[in-house]
């Protein structure tokens, strides 16, 4: 996965699918120039004003951000999942 992603207005929805399959944290740059980190545990595609929601970084507040405002996404947290994943891998191996 990219560390670090630009996306246009066309892909906007292919970057936050892949944010939100993530499981680590993520950095949302908006518009306003005011980043964002946390945990994105919804988005919804399905109304007038698509939208995702994230749990913040060291706060736990819940933000919601329009899709019109992201600029910039970045996988900055590790995806906790994978690496426990992992871990069990190698254990079970003899």
């Amino acid at each position: 996965m990219d560390a670090e992603s630009r996306p246009d207005r066309g892909t906007i929805a292919g970057l936050v699918e892949r944010a939100f399959r993530y499981r680590g944290d993520v950095t949302v740059e908006t518009s306003n120039g005011e980043p964002v980190t946390g945990y994105l545990y919804n988005r919804n595609t399905n109304c007038n004003a698509p939208f995702i929601q994230l749990f913040e970084t060291g706060t736990g507040r819940e933000i919601t951000v329009p899709y019109q405002c992201i600029t910039r996404v970045r996988f900055t947290g590790r995806d906790e999942a994978a690496a426990s994943a992992r871990r069990y891998e190698n254990f079970q191996r003899p």
